[in-house]
């Protein structure tokens, strides 16, 4: 009997190990279908990166891009920040005075500026706070100032546009603390809590000439959060002829090219354009097979010339 229950046992053992190697081998041809079909139909598989700490989805670029909630000023958060945290990773405009006034614009929107195709394909409601610090009682507005909350429809590329207007005498000692908070019950599209910055104005050089900077946005946040990365190109001054390189690394988003009348050489790794006084933020992405250690190693770099041909600053 003891040795008939021991065959009883060895037999069971070994039905439950062919169940399991038939249980792998359904999953493995599933994989191989999921693939095989994002092939035929023209999809592809890519990593999708917000300004958002540690907030990166791997999703099928087939039109849209999930969880897109993001600002061309204000950083993510996955939790509410400090105001050490923003002290910290502190955003600097410059403004430009006008009739004892000064002012900026930020933006809120829920889809890529460089492709208007990828937009978050849930909604996202939020609400905006914007407090001003070293006014001392002097009249300052935002607008358009949002009676509730704001919503970024579904499948919508949406942007919106908010205006800080402020006193020219205030400059060097005024900051604004800018929230927008996420009504997690409304919003499917994100598991951001807020996006959110401390935002220091500063009054602009006196320009005799036109100059091409950049930098990367994201730059104050950990790098091994981030698959994809931001960089922001701009041009004061007057109209100049830009070039863009970058390392090895990295890839420039492939829609740059048509999105804005650049000549791409994927090869040299480069992309020239001629852009007006201004900004734009520049999308790139991790190259196939490589794994940038920092933010030295992507080697995004950028100059340019005026129009008249004369050299100017990066």
């Amino acid at each position: 009997m003891e040795k008939q229950g021991k065959q009883q046992d060895a037999e069971r053992e070994q039905l439950a190990k062919s169940k399991s190697l038939v249980k792998n081998k359904l999953v493995v041809a599933a994989i191989a279908l999921i693939c095989a079909v994002a092939l035929v139909t023209g999809g592809c598989f890519t990593y999708s990166a917000y300004t958002a700490n540690g907030f990166l989805k791997s999703v099928a670029a087939t039109g849209t891009a999930q969880s897109l909630f993001a600002s061309d000023l204000l950083t993510g958060y996955m939790s509410t920040p400090s105001n050490d945290d923003l002290a910290r990773a502190q955003r600097s405009v410059t403004v430009y005075p006008s009739n004892g006034q000064c002012n900026f614009t930020f933006s809120i929107y829920n889809y890529l500026l460089s492709n208007s195709n990828f937009c978050n394909d849930k909604n996202v409601t939020y609400t905006l706070t914007v407090e001003g610090h070293g006014l001392d009682g002097t009249t300052w507005s935002y607008s358009p100032r949002p009676g509730n909350s704001v919503m970024l429809p579904e499948n919508q590329p949406t942007k919106n546009d908010y205006t800080v207007t402020f006193p020219e005498d205030k400059l060097g000692h005024a900051y604004f603390v800018i929230k927008a908070t996420v009504v997690s019950e409304k919003s499917p599209g994100t598991e951001l809590t807020c996006l959110a910055a401390k935002v220091v104005p500063s009054k602009r050089a006196e320009v005799k000439t036109a100059a091409v900077e950049g930098a990367l946005v994201d730059e104050a946040g950990k790098f091994t959060d981030y698959a994809a990365y931001n960089y922001r190109v701009t041009v004061t001054g007057a109209p100049a002829n830009v070039t863009l390189t970058w390392g090895e690394n990295v890839e420039i988003d492939p829609f740059f090219e048509i999105n804005h009348g650049a000549t791409v050489d994927a090869a040299a790794r480069k992309a020239t354009f001629t852009m007006e006084p201004g900004s734009m933020v520049v999308n790139f992405y991790r190259a196939d097979g490589k794994t940038p250690g920092g933010w030295g190693d992507l080697g995004i770099s950028v100059s340019g010339t005026t129009l008249t041909g004369t050299t100017e600053t990066q």
